[in-house]
Formats: structure tokens, sequence, C-alpha cells
């Protein structure tokens, strides 16, 4: 082969590198416009309501270009509930970067999530909904493990603020039994009552407004670092300023 044929051989495998690369990029934002436009559309219906051929219309695609990214309605539900995760990762980099003492970092996260969740029903009914077996056990792998990855992260993450605040306190010695405990209980609190106020039943709807929901989690939130004997001084007026603290979190992640 001569100079001639070699940068012949070469130009062509650079062209055929530039398509390749192209068609993934092309391809990539295909799948960002379908789960755009699943996510919008599920601000305005059920899941249950949600056919694919109304994603095919609101994304300009065909019904076998959605079938060539998700293998089923549930593989695409499952990587919407991934895309609404990761629009808190700024927040949660945010709030690492708080000179806060870690039970601050703690229940300011618990707010923010309960905030957001407020300001983006559909996003938590996702979540929800990616949550349960019969869903997540019908999506791909490859969907499964992208999502569970990234709640990994956020639980290990956690897990390091439990441990600094276990290895401040006088009276506790740290183990990751403990610091699971502290961790899940205090999701608990958050992630339990927001789920018994947006149920919709009657019987929670006539005592369980959204303000006093919000006013009972913010005690209940007190209530559980108290039965760890954290018990810092001015805690009312701290958790005040965290309330505001986690409204302007949920307004930065509305305009990224």
């Amino acid at each position: 082969m001569d100079f001639t044929d070699l940068n012949e051989y070469y130009s062509k495998k650079i062209s055929q590198t530039g398509n390749l690369m192209s068609r993934q990029l092309k391809r990539q934002q295909r799948e960002a416009d379908i789960l755009a436009a699943t996510i919008k559309l599920l601000d305005e219906r059920s899941f249950l309501d949600l056919r694919m051929s109304d994603i095919a219309k609101a994304a300009n695609c065909s019904m076998g270009s959605i079938y060539s990214h998700f293998s089923s309605k549930e593989d695409l539900l499952l990587g919407c509930a991934d895309v609404t995760c990761r629009m808190r990762k700024s927040v949660k980099q945010r709030i690492t970067e708080m000179a806060l003492p870690p039970h601050e970092r703690m229940a300011l996260l618990c707010f923010f999530l309960w905030y957001d969740d407020d300001q983006n029903p559909g996003h938590y009914r996702l979540q929800q909904l990616a949550m349960n077996p019969f869903v997540w056990e019908r999506a791909s792998s490859q969907r499964y493990l992208a999502m569970n990855k990234f709640r990994n992260e956020v639980y290990a993450w956690m897990k390091l603020i439990c441990k600094e605040l276990l290895e401040q306190h006088s009276t506790m010695d740290y183990s990751e039994e403990l610091a699971l405990e502290l961790e899940l209980g205090l999701f608990a609190c958050t992630w339990g009552l927001f789920q018994i106020k947006e149920s919709g039943f009657e019987v929670f709807n006539k005592v369980l407004s959204a303000e006093k929901a919000y006013a009972m989690h913010k005690r209940q939130i007190k209530r559980f670092f108290s039965s760890w004997d954290i018990c810092p001084d001015n805690f009312d007026e701290r958790l005040n300023t965290l309330e505001v603290l986690a409204r302007e979190l949920v307004q930065e992640k509305l305009l990224n």
C-alpha cells in the first residue's frame, strides 16, 4: 500500500468514524426527546392513561423508534424516573458545599425533597411507580441498573453524613447499622407523610391539607432528631431557616 492508498484508507476510516459518532449523537438526542415528551405528558395525565402512540406523536417519531430505545412502557417509565432523579444532582452538590452541621444538611435535604415533589407532582408519581417491583421488573436490566446506581450514590452520600453526625455524638458509638437506621428513619418521616398527603383518600384530605402536612413534617423532623438525643440550641429557628433555604434550592433547580 503506497502513501496515496494509505491516505485514502485513513480518510475513509475517519469518515466512517465521524458517521458513526453522528449516528450515536442522533440516537442519544432522539432518546432524550422521547424522555422529555413523556415526562411532559405525564404532567398532564396518569401513566395508566398514557399510550405509546401519544408519546410517538409528542416526540415526533414513530412507534418503532420508541421501541428501538425502550423495550416496554415500563422501561420508558424507568428511564423518565431516572431523568427526574438526576435533575436533583446539582442540589446534592450544593448541600454538600454548604457549611452546615450534618443534622442540618439532612433536614435540608428532607425539606427540599418535600417542596420539590410538591412543585412537581408528575415527577413524584413517576418515582412512586419506579419503586414498584411490578414496574421495574418489567423494565430492561440496563435501565434498572442505571437508576439503581444513582440511588446507591445518594444513599452512600447520606451514609457519610450520618457517620459524621454519629461520630460527633457524645453518647453513641458509630456503626454502619446505626447509620442506616438513622438514614432510613429520617427518609421515612418525609416520604411516608408525603405519600399519605398525596394519596387522595378523603379521610386524609379532611385532616391533612398541604400546609398542615408540611407543618407536621417539620415537627416530625424535630421529634426524630430529639429521639436520637440530637437537640441543638435554637433548633426551631434553624428549621425555619432551612425551610426558606429549601424553597430557594427548588427555585434554583427549576432555573437550571
